[in-house]
């Protein structure tokens, strides 16, 4: 009976660590079209983010030999390379100027509280994540700002306002090719009327003229 006993315990025992071992697996799948990882899947030494090397063998990359991955928990898109470095982290992909479908392949990305610019197709980083607030790349350049802040324009955020702080404006490959002084509140609504700043549904700051209705806006 009592050997019974031992054999029933060990069996349970493991069962449970293949069970174990298959949920931890499973938060680090092959990775292929709408694939999500677990932020676990990842290790950091120094200021070098990293897939674990048990998990390395699960990245596809394209033929530049990188790929990009989602993260479960905060939705937060990264790519990396055969190594699984994360070369470019805070991947910009809600908007229609975006990654996958920026223009020329210029996405945004975001890097703590800074934001710069790469090319969607190499990763290779075009502008340095040096800016507070960073527009989509559109008809061949993109403005950004310091010590400024992005307000969404309209209900339904269709477009962006730069305020405060100091502008610039950059070409294709990153590079500054002018300097402006971004507008600030009291005439951020041009000739519409005084701005009013209030909240998305999503949290993002909103810049509310007189002209735009306001259904999604929270005080």
């Amino acid at each position: 009976m009592m050997r019974q006993t031992l054999v029933a315990l060990v069996w349970l025992l493991a069962s449970f660590c293949a069970s174990a071992a298959v949920e931890v697996e499973d938060k680090c799948p092959l990775l292929k079209k709408g694939t999500r990882w677990s932020q676990s899947c990842f290790e950091t030494k120094g200021e070098v983010r990293q897939v674990k090397a048990e998990y390395r063998n699960r990245i596809v990359p394209n033929k530049f030999g990188f790929e990009t991955i989602g993260l479960s928990e905060s939705l937060e898109l990264v790519a990396v390379n055969r190594e699984g470095v994360v070369v470019v982290p805070g991947i910009v992909h809600a908007g229609d100027f975006d990654y996958p479908t920026a223009e020329h392949g210029v996405g945004r990305f975001r890097s703590g509280n800074k934001c710069g610019y790469f090319q969607s197709d190499t990763f290779k980083i075009l502008g340095p994540p040096i800016y507070d607030a960073c527009c989509p790349f559109h008809q061949g350049q993109a403005f950004v700002c310091s010590d400024c802040v992005s307000y969404c324009v309209g209900p339904d955020c269709m477009n962006e306002q730069l305020v405060g702080g100091k502008g610039y404006k950059l070409n294709a490959k990153g590079k500054v090719i002018r300097e402006f002084v971004p507008r600030t509140l009291e005439n951020a609504c041009g000739d519409i009327g005084v701005a009013e700043i209030g909240k998305m549904e999503n949290g993002n700051p909103m810049l509310v003229c007189n002209s735009f209705p306001v259904p999604q806006l929270r005080r």
